[in-house]
């Protein structure tokens, strides 16, 4: 899967943006991105609420979490992320990429099933009145075989996808662009976001 992301002022920190890749028995690969400065730990600083970190990202459930390295880009930076299954290894490799340079950000494998469904999500660990709309654009899926089905497995949070359409037999799939609505999150009284 391959998408591009355009990052956006964030008014205050604690704020998340991540797409994804699901698969059959509960792994997440994901690509994280963050302006929050205590979800880091070392080798990238946001520099407050204006400034990102990328990170490449494996969620497995009950296994062991994978986490890969973080890199500091800002505003404004369009980031090209792809997810490579190799069915020989087992391995899915995460790679994002700066759209303006090519050079690469992120570059990490993980043992895991390939994905099947496609994800995207907001998620804030403080109270944020404000946060921007974003959009995912010139998203492409390759397949391994047909799925003339897939489109129904985007699995989205407050976002659309202004069509998702495969361009031959069901193996390759295109999403021009996916917008992620403006929202705001809310906290309890405990801290829970």
């Amino acid at each position: 899967m391959k998408n591009v992301l355009a990052l956006v002022v964030a008014t205050s920190s604690g704020l998340f943006f991540w797409p994804g890749l699901y698969s059959e028995d509960t792994w997440l690969v994901q690509t994280i991105l963050t302006n929050d400065p205590q979800y880091l730990n070392g080798g990238c600083d946001t520099g407050g609420a204006n400034g990102w970190c990328v990170q490449a990202y494996q969620y497995s459930g009950s296994k062991t979490n994978g986490i890969g390295p973080a890199t500091l880009v800002k505003e404004g930076d369009e980031l090209e992320i792809t997810y490579q299954y190799d069915p020989s290894s087992g391995n899915t490799t995460q790679t994002t990429v700066l759209g303006q340079t090519g050079a690469t950000l992120v570059n990490f494998t993980f043992g895991c099933a390939p994905g099947i469904h496609l994800a995207d999500s907001i998620e804030c660990h403080s109270a944020i009145n404000n946060v921007p709309q974003h959009t995912y654009t010139n998203t492409k899926i390759q397949l391994s075989s047909p799925n003339l089905d897939f489109n129904t497995t985007l699995v989205a949070d407050n976002s659309s996808p202004n069509s998702f359409t495969s361009t031959d037999d069901g193996t390759t799939w295109f999403i021009p662009e996916i917008t992620l609505y403006a929202t705001s999150c809310e906290c309890d009284s405990s801290g829970n976001c």
